[in-house]
């Protein structure tokens, strides 16, 4: 029993035993109690939070704001009281959360009567709380990628409004889809009013498929024999067209007033062949040389190295 007495871990332990043991037993009575009743907190629930309550501003007392807190917690869990609130408020201000002390003084100082002479301290207290909150505002660099999301902490942030957050360090999350992720360290002193631009975001390396390099020389050697037969087939016209040329000088003696000699028939049948030669290797020279420009041209090359591209850039004592 002494230990019990002496050890404030068991103490606590044993206070919220007896705050769930009285939570059931009101539970089990307000369902067989008339409704007036039954809207009425259990007077065991209320006598073990405001146990738990007492032994909160205890240890509040010895300075053990960790301790106070829990304790507090469990009485508010239990049944809400103003005095619960403000103790919370204190034991949380001792472990430098202002923001969280802060909404515990609102919350207690609402729930008081307009008469209570805690109003006006505790609202003293509000002001001067509220003035060593740090605020931070987070704003993206121009040029950001779409759907650029900032996280402080852990918890996402509204780009451009002022966030009120607790004195010391912070860490930035910024992120956004194909870049990668920027961690940032922020430290805020009390009463900091501070706009960051988050830091630009570097794209993700998109990596490149290697090109067999014999595939694209193959390639190209097919090319160039295309290329080489349409310039032979370009020369070939050229060929023809200058025997067809000579020929209709020859014809012309042979086949004065249109009659021609025996060598002056035989000069117009071979002139009429190679004109049909001389057409097919122009259509076959040019089909050659520009087939074969597009397979060069089009033949595999090893992908250069390039630097990716980089987009910089998601903070009362009375129950």
């Amino acid at each position: 029993m002494g230990d019990f007495a002496c050890d404030p871990s068991l103490r606590r332990r044993g206070a919220a035993a007896l705050v769930r043991l009285a939570l059931a037993l009101g539970a089990a009575v307000a369902a067989h109690a008339p409704a007036d009743l039954a809207a009425q907190p259990a007077a065991g629930a209320e006598q073990a939070a405001k146990d738990l309550f007492e032994q909160g501003y205890a240890a509040l007392e010895r300075k053990d704001y960790d301790g106070a807190c829990e304790l507090f917690e469990q009485s508010l869990a239990a049944l809400e009281r103003a005095g619960t609130h403000l103790g919370l408020a204190q034991c949380e201000e001792g472990r430098h959360r202002i923001v969280e002390a802060l909404a515990h003084w609102r919350k207690g100082l609402a729930l008081l009567p307009k008469d209570d002479e805690r109003l006006a301290p505790g609202a003293e207290r509000m002001v001067a709380l509220d003035q060593r909150i740090p605020q931070v505002t987070v704003r993206l660099p121009p040029g950001a990628p779409p759907a650029t999301a900032v996280a402080l902490d852990g918890d996402p942030v509204a780009i451009g409004v002022a966030l009120s957050v607790n004195p010391g360090e912070h860490e930035l999350l910024t992120t956004a889809p194909d870049h990668v992720d920027k961690r940032t360290s922020l430290t805020l002193e009390e009463g900091a009013r501070r706009e960051v631009v988050a830091e630009r975001l570097e794209r993700v390396a998109v990596p490149v498929e290697p090109v067999d390099p014999d595939l694209g020389d193959g390639q190209r050697m097919a090319g160039w024999v295309v290329e080489g037969l349409g310039l032979a087939a370009a020369a070939a016209f050229a060929i023809t067209g200058g025997v067809i040329v000579a020929n209709a000088g020859a014809i012309d003696r042979e086949c004065p007033d249109k009659l021609c000699t025996a060598k002056g028939f035989d000069l117009v049948g071979r002139t009429r062949t190679l004109n049909v030669v001389n057409a097919v290797m122009l259509g076959v020279g040019l089909a050659g040389m520009g087939a074969g420009a597009v397979v060069i041209v089009t033949a595999p090359s090893a992908p250069s190295a390039e630097p990716a591209a980089a987009v910089k850039v998601m903070l009362g004592g009375a129950f």
